[in-house]
């Protein structure tokens, strides 16, 4: 991306002033042959003098890429100076110069676009690594909305992910010849709450053990690598959603905790029943695509709970129609939002949020199908079982018409699996949920909703190669 230096219009014939790339080291000669350096190149560069001076560029926005060394004179470090940045909602991509990149790399909670380089690198290097930063394509996260992201910021006791979660989570996402089982046993092990977590899963009677694990090795062992991540990462996940629900009604939480629930346990008994995929990817991507909800419901108690009642009481509109027309945005881009803020990976964070677009747009974007698909099935279960209704039921019969009339009685087996996993996993994880029989029985009420034809979305699913709806009116 070159930055000329020559005045621009915008979209209505005004004169915008060009960005630049704007550089404070702690030597300025160096910032002044940086900046030399890129303007020969062709970019806009300069040399900002101080911190001070900083503020009023990016205030006026006329900063397209900083770049910082982490030790600069007075009070604030550079990376204090991008944490500002970001609090104030300021996404511009920087460059942090340092003496020990590894460390500042770990220890860095910022979020948002950010390079880490050694300020030991001649100036020429450092040019280059600028020049990639600068000529990157837009991330699939940049279209998170901005009103998402600043409802996310502005709310306060937001709950703090360890760092063991934050490197199981890169476990999580790595190949299995990759992941260091060793090192993440004595990781587990010295965390207490990790511990506890992956004993009660171990030694849950359904495993069958003639003796209890008592190691973190033998847990391990006995349920899996994948499987032990996957039960410390959705315990660590529910308890955040118990901290961001705190302060709401009970029924507000009772209704989250079970809808959550319900999601993940159809995502990942889908996963694997219907599309032999990953079970554990799927029940933590079902869990995190509605925390959303909650951040809502904290920040708009009033007119939330107005959406929900608007939604729940006219059976044929859409959530997240209403929440974009009330709200701004939807409770699929705040979800990303907040996983954001969490430091997840782009792998869980894309497919949350463009969880509730359709699988054109979403196959257009690179994600797995199959996870879109079991996502989206989660929650038509949960938005039926939520609001009955002719046409929540259709869109479910929809979705399942995708696996074709053969598997007809699979989905009905896995929708009905899904409660008793629902139920399995709100024990293992302390929620106060309905018994599996309960649970069952809310299911098959809802399933007894009888869908009305609604002949366009049919001639469509035909056009697109589905079949028809797959029916599963309860006995």
């Amino acid at each position: 991306m070159i930055t000329s230096s020559a005045p621009a219009n915008d979209a209505e014939g005004h004169v915008r002033c060009p960005r630049f790339v704007a550089i404070l080291r702690r030597e300025r000669s160096q910032s002044l042959a940086l900046a030399a350096r890129l303007r020969e190149s062709g970019i806009a560069a300069v040399d900002v003098e101080s911190t001070v001076l900083l503020s009023k560029l990016v205030a006026a926005k006329l900063v397209e890429l900083l770049i910082i060394d982490n030790q600069i004179e007075g009070f604030l470090t550079g990376m204090e100076v991008v944490q500002k940045m970001r609090t104030a909602f300021v996404r511009i991509p920087v460059i942090v110069l340092g003496s020990n990149v590894e460390m500042l790399r770990q220890e860095s909670n910022v979020l948002g676009p950010i390079t880490f380089a050694d300020a030991s690198k001649d100036t020429d290097e450092i040019g280059k690594i600028a020049r990639r930063v600068l000529s990157r394509p837009p991330n699939d996260l940049d279209v998170i909305p901005e009103r998402a992201r600043v409802l996310v910021e502005r709310q306060i006791d937001l709950p703090v992910l360890s760092q063991l979660v934050v490197r199981l989570v890169g476990y999580f996402q790595a190949p299995m010849d990759e992941i260091p089982v060793e090192e993440m046993c004595r990781d587990i092990s010295i965390d207490p709450r990790a511990t506890v977590v992956l004993f009660k899963a171990a030694n849950a009677s359904a495993n069958g053990l003639l003796r209890q694990a008592t190691t973190v090795r033998d847990a391990v062992r006995l349920l899996g690598v994948r499987r032990s991540i996957g039960h410390i990462l959705n315990a660590a996940v529910v308890e955040g959603m118990g901290v961001l629900a705190q302060g709401l009604p009970v029924v507000d939480q009772a209704w989250h905790a079970r809808r959550g629930m319900l999601i993940a346990s159809a995502s990942s008994t889908f996963a694997e029943e219907i599309e032999r995929g990953h079970t554990e990817a799927a029940f933590v991507s079902g869990l995190l695509q509605d925390v959303g909800i909650l951040a809502l419901l904290r920040a708009f108690p009033k007119d939330y709970r107005a959406v929900l009642q608007r939604w729940r009481a006219v059976g044929h509109l859409k959530l997240p129609i209403i929440e974009r027309a009330e709200l701004g945005c939807t409770h699929a881009d705040v979800s990303a939002a907040m996983l954001e803020r969490w430091q997840m990976p782009a792998s869980l964070i894309v497919p949350v949020l463009h969880h509730l677009e359709p699988a054109q747009e979403t196959a257009r974007l690179g994600i797995d199908l199959g996870l879109h698909r079991v996502m989206t099935i989660g929650e038509a279960m949960a938005d039926l079982i939520d609001a009955p209704h002719a046409s929540r039921r259709h869109t479910l019969d929809i979705l399942l018409a995708q696996y074709g009339p053969e598997e007809h009685t699979a989905c009905r087996e896995a929708l009905m699996n899904a409660t008793a996993r629902a139920a399995e996993a709100s024990r293992l994880l302390d929620l106060q949920l309905p018994s599996a029989s309960e649970l069952e029985r809310l299911l098959r009420s809802a399933l007894s909703t009888v869908p009305q034809p609604i002949h366009e979305e049919l001639v469509t699913a035909r056009r697109e190669g589905g079949s028809e709806p797959v029916q599963l009116d309860s006995p």
